[in-house]
């Protein structure tokens, strides 16, 4: 088992049977989290599976609502693209 950064740690190609994420990849926008799956689908074995449990936005509306008050907040309160910020930011699950 690895408990560290999604993004920093370094994780073995075809390693692990199965990959978990619970509740976190919904503060992270779609680009983060599109390098993420790549790097989890490249650390799965053949047979291996990932399972994500999160929760999504409703509508397009929602999520564009979400991204924009995420954004608003880093720009009021001078947060670096680099830095975490704890905030909702839900995809759909077309999305």
């Amino acid at each position: 088992m690895i408990c560290d950064d999604y993004f920093k740690a370094y994780i073995k190609v075809e390693f692990f049977d199965t990959a978990i994420s619970f509740q976190t990849l919904h503060h992270f926008q779609p680009d983060k989290k599109l390098d993420l799956f790549i790097k989890l689908y490249s650390a799965l074995k053949a047979s291996g599976q990932y399972i994500e449990v999160d929760y999504l936005a409703c509508c397009d509306e929602e999520e564009e609502i979400l991204f924009y008050a995420c954004e608003k907040k880093r720009k009021a309160e001078n947060i670096a693209d680099d830095i975490f910020v704890h905030f909702d930011t839900p995809l759909t699950a077309e999305h």
